[in-house]
Formats: C-alpha cells, structure tokens, sequence
C-alpha cells in the first residue's frame, strides 16, 4: 500500500461466430463494471506521463455466459485547463466554446493465462477521444481544485465499440496513449495529454470479477513503480501487485442472444426490436412479429 499511496500523492490525489443474426436493436447487459455509481467527480488516477506508462489496465472474469461484446466503457480523468495548471493553482477556460481537446486512445483486449499474464491479443481498438478540461480553480479551494470537494482531476467516461468482438470467460484490458514522453509513439512535445489519467476508485466491481484484487497490468518504464523493482522487466505489459483498494474503472458490454416471441405482448413497446423470428432474423415492425407469435411461427419475420 506503501508504493501505491506515494505515486498516487505524486499525481495530486490526496466461440465462432452466432448462426442467426443479431436484431438491429439488439439487447445488451453489463458483465464486468467496476466503475462506481453515481460516478463521482473524481477519482484516485494513473497520470501516464507522470509514471511513465504506455497501457495500463486489470485482468477480469466476466459474469453470465453472454460473450458477444457490444462496446466497453472506461473512466478516464482530466487534469488539464484551458489555462493555466492544476499544480500552479490556477486553471481557468475563459473559452466557453473551447471544451477540450482530441487525443488518440487505445483499448486492448487479451487472452490471460491461469495468473492473468496477457498472451495474445484479441483485439485492439484505436479512437480519438474528446478529453474535457478540469473545471476552472474555486477560490474556496486552497489546493487549486474546484468544488465541490476541491478535486484536481475531472472523471470522463470513454466508450469503445467492439460490436461482434468474440471474448472468453477471462481476458485482460489495457488502455493506452501517446504521451510527450512515453508510449508508443512518444509525441515529444508538451500538451494537455499529459494531464489524462486513468480512475482507479476504490471498491470491488459490482459485476463481474477482478481476478486478484491485489493486483493490476501495467506496462511503465520507471523500475521503481513495479511492487518487485522492475526485476520482472519494465516497458513490457505485466502484473504488478500491491494495489489493494484501487480498480481500474471499465465497463464491458456484451449483446444478449436474442429470442423468438411466444406471446404478443412481447411484440409491443418496441419489444419486436430485441426479438427474431425462427429463423433468426429480425422484424421489420410490431406487426411483423404479432404475425410470427399468431401463426405459431409459420410467417417469418420480413425484417
């Protein structure tokens, strides 16, 4: 715990495939989420540049047995101003119009092996995100941060689309971004992403498993980061343990398989647009699927 509060300090923070195809409006349920709700203004964070890191992320098992993905979300946290800086004291946007900025981010998913090391990758997904600044410093806070908890960092959820991505029971996630200094594709030049961070609240997930709650993934080139000094290598993607309490904060989607009608009643309030008929197609309208329950399945779905 030792290692972890004093970084955290640091950073201002006291199958195959389905056979039949899924409805355009296809169902979804959460099986992983550690991120806490409500969420809250801000959160303890991993400040890239600050720690020299390139991905960062958890080893997961996920609840239910539905293993389609739809899209991933996750809490990132924003130190940056318009104007001036967090640690000066300072930070004002004057600029209504100017809300952030863009930046590149990187989602990657992994197959782990029995203790959690990423093997190989399963997909890697790349968007250019709009990272809001912090809000402007309150005069009430002595630290430079707004109300009301005089927060220096600014929580944002991202959400990566990974519609039709296949994944197992367990699997690994890593986030990750080019930096002046790290990453990559290091950009070399000082800007405001080296003020993003990423929420680590406290608190198990609410769906789902972490897998050790002791431990993270994290690819950082500072030796002195890593629980055992850096002996298990740095620059490369690997657990690090003595994080009890923080939890990278990610929220994993997945579609619903979805299923044929047998009342009408579930045709209605736009329920035909989760539903397929026999054959695994989906309906054009409500109609259509009253048709299919009425006919006992003889008039397939038009859709």
């Amino acid at each position: 715990m030792k290692k972890i509060t004093s970084f955290l300090a640091t950073l201002g923070i006291v199958f195959g495939s389905f056979a039949f195809a899924f409805p355009a409006f296809a169902a979804t349920e959460v099986i992983y989420n550690s991120i806490p709700e409500p969420v809250p203004g801000s959160s303890p964070s991993v400040g890239f540049q600050a720690t020299q890191t390139s991905e960062f992320g958890d080893f997961v098992a996920f609840a239910g047995t539905n293993r389609t993905l739809a899209s991933v979300d996750v809490l990132m946290n924003s130190w940056a101003c318009q104007q001036g800086g967090w640690n000066t004291h300072n930070c004002a946007n004057p600029d209504s119009s100017n809300t952030g900025y863009d930046h590149p981010i990187t989602l990657n998913l992994y197959s782990v092996d029995a203790l959690g090391n990423p093997t190989s990758l399963i997909k890697t997904v790349t968007k250019t995100v709009h990272v809001p600044w912090r809000p402007a410093s309150d005069p009430a806070c002595t630290n430079g941060g707004y109300l009301p908890n005089c927060n220096n960092g600014y929580n944002f959820l991202i959400s990566f689309d990974l519609t039709g991505v296949v994944v197992p029971d367990k699997v690994a996630y890593g986030i990750a971004f080019n930096t002046q200094s790290w990453g990559t594709s290091p950009l070399g030049t000082d800007g405001p992403y080296n003020s993003l961070n990423m929420s680590v609240p406290s608190g198990a997930p609410t769906v789902g498993t972490d897998t050790n709650s002791d431990a993270v993934l994290w690819n950082t080139q500072a030796a002195g980061n890593y629980t055992d000094g850096g002996t298990g290598g740095v620059g490369i993607f690997r657990i690090d343990t003595n994080w009890s309490g923080y939890v990278p904060a990610a929220r994993f989607f997945a579609v619903v398989a979805p299923i044929s009608p047998i009342s009408t009643t579930q045709c209605k309030d736009s329920g035909w647009k989760t539903l397929v008929d026999g054959k695994g197609a989906a309906f054009k309208n409500q109609g259509d699927c009253v048709s299919f329950v009425a006919t006992k399945g003889k008039n397939n779905g038009n859709g």
